[in-house]
């Protein structure tokens, strides 16, 4: 097995481990780069294929939710940087002057249920500061795409997490407006020549399409490779086939490369390095594992019901024994408390680092002209910054897979 192969698992044990001070991003340090020809495309240079077209619909980007602000319910606002600022890129790298708003990406399987990388949701924590939206893609050149409130869902729970694996289930808190979940295709339906499409955020940037992939290797039921071109917030992003969700994006080659003070895109010969590329969760897995827990889904044959304890398809006002009422300062999001602290946490305006490193669970970031209340979790990490601290996870995941080699 290749390096590329385990690094998700060993970097999810490493941030668990540093778990006091860090939560893990794992697809912002290692995801995926380009190969070949950039094949990535905006939503709105989309073609009419079937996966194109329910990858639209079915695509969320993660971000952390007090990045949005709700003034105008029908034309949400994101507090946001570009891919540049963000990256520190050279000029001339692609989308550099787009805003990247998110972490990761996910996709709808059910009408309430989205998967994801469970990295992009290591904790319960995680998700409850995490927003997960639809639509965010490009107009047109240079114009985003408005958000409307029925684009942005908020997490109740997490139904399934394996780490191992890495991918996780995220129970949403009310069900999706106007959006058709993807089918799932079977693993054992994919086929070496099959065409597939990978829809994901990279670097939180709007929504980008790339079918310009190939499958080097089947894998064994787990996993499968491709060369699909991506970065760094295309965990949890959906690989489709004709139409259907075959797999969700993990791990990769590395993102960028320096060139003096700035960065590049990394870019690799259209086969892939020696045979490897991005490593793919097969999705049926994880709908396994979901029926395995009993959860009330079309995807396991089992309708909700009131008094299953489980408040999936049903109102507080239909079922409140499953559904309690919604209450300021249960850090659940819904609509009507926009204005509360559940779904706001203001960006002080002594801030001066970038928006999204306030609040979001990345580690403590210092130096920034105002506390940072990711530097409130004691355990030391007041004076760590969430790049200082993802050296460390990285050094461990290191140390891991050494000693993982030498008991082989």
């Amino acid at each position: 097995m290749t390096w590329n192969r385990f690094l998700s698992a060993e970097l999810t044990v490493a941030a668990l481990v540093l778990a006091g001070c860090q939560t893990s991003d794992v697809g912002s340090v290692r995801s995926a780069a380009v190969y070949g020809e950039d094949s990535r495309r905006d939503a709105y240079q989309a073609s009419d294929s079937l996966s194109e077209a329910r990858a639209l619909e079915s695509t969320v980007v993660i971000v952390s939710k007090h990045l949005l602000g709700y003034e105008n319910p029908s034309d949400l606002s994101l507090q946001t940087a570009t891919h540049s600022e963000n990256a520190s890129l050279c000029e001339g790298e692609a989308f550099e002057d787009q805003p990247a708003v998110g972490f990761c990406s996910g996709s709808l399987i059910d009408d309430d249920l989205i998967l994801t990388a469970a990295h992009c949701v290591p904790t319960n924590a995680d998700c409850e500061r995490s927003a997960f939206v639809f639509g965010y893609r490009m107009a047109g050149d240079g114009e985003r795409g408005t958000l409307a409130r029925d684009d942005v869902y908020h997490c109740r729970d997490v139904v399934v997490r394996n780490a191992a694996v890495d991918y996780a289930i995220v129970h949403l808190d009310r069900p999706v407006v106007g959006r058709a979940p993807l089918p799932i295709m079977p693993a054992s339906d994919l086929t070496m020549d099959a065409t597939i499409l990978l829809a994901s955020h990279p670097a939180g940037l709007p929504l980008k399409l790339d079918d310009g992939g190939v499958i080097l290797d089947l894998g064994s039921g787990q996993f499968f490779v491709a060369t699909v071109d991506a970065i760094g917030g295309s965990s949890g992003g959906a690989v489709l086939s004709e139409g259907a969700l075959v797999g969700l994006l993990i791990s990769g080659q590395t993102d960028f490369v320096a060139e003096g003070e700035c960065r590049v895109e990394a870019t690799y010969d259209a086969g892939g390095v020696d045979g490897d590329a991005e490593t793919i969760n097969y999705a049926e897995q994880a709908i396994t594992a979901l029926c395995d827990e009993n959860f009330p889904s079309s995807l396991c044959g089992r309708s909700d019901e009131c008094g299953d304890g489980v408040c999936s398809g049903e109102s507080a006002s239909e079922c409140p024994a499953d559904c309690p009422a919604a209450m300021e300062g249960d850090n659940l999001c819904e609509p009507g408390e926009e204005a509360s602290e559940d779904c706001d946490m203001p960006i002080p305006d002594s801030w001066t680092c970038l928006p999204n490193y306030y609040a979001t669970g990345d580690g403590c970031d210092t130096g920034c002209g105002a506390p940072d209340p990711d530097c409130s979790g004691g355990g030391g990490c007041a004076t760590t910054s969430s790049r200082e601290g993802w050296s460390l996870v990285l050094l461990l995941a290191l140390v891991i897979r050494r000693r993982r080699a030498k008991s082989l």
